[in-house]
């Protein structure tokens, strides 16, 4: 009877652990969706970009952080985002530097983007103080 309790016991707290570890793994998979675009040539200070790709599921990006050379700073003329059924999201004549996040530095909010092709074209200028490199990165991310 004492080993078949210390069996249970032993079950129940795999059982336990189990549930407990999956639990919370769940919330950073859901966190974990972000989308990273191609690096952008910058040319004579400004860049012109234009990307579509499928979103698999809808996205509510809450976060869309610039990948610059360092002490780099520039100016992002237009951001837009159009998917299956029209605009989603745009933005104009915000001054960024590496690590600025696009979403609050524009004032409107979260950006929700349906299933289905989405394009992405992006207009930037007065980059310095270089003004010809090739790493300038958006990468949108959401839940």
């Amino acid at each position: 009877m004492e080993k078949l309790i210390r069996n249970l016991g032993k079950k129940i707290l795999a059982i336990t652990v189990a549930c407990l570890v999956g639990f919370f793994s769940l919330p950073a998979i859901a966190q974990a969706t972000c989308i990273e675009e191609p690096p952008v040539p910058v040319e004579n200070g400004s860049c012109s970009y234009t990307n579509t790709d499928p979103v698999p599921v809808d996205l509510t990006v809450n976060s869309a952080i610039i990948d610059l050379p360092p002490g780099e700073t520039g100016t992002i003329d237009e951001i837009l985002i159009t998917g299956p059924n029209g605009p989603e999201y745009s933005c104009s004549n915000i001054n960024v530097a590496n690590g600025t996040d696009l979403i609050p530095a524009c004032g409107q909010g979260s950006a929700v983007l349906k299933a289905g092709m989405t394009t992405l074209e992006v207009q930037g200028s007065n980059f310095q103080p270089q003004t010809n490199f090739d790493d300038f990165r958006i990468t949108l991310c959401g839940d």
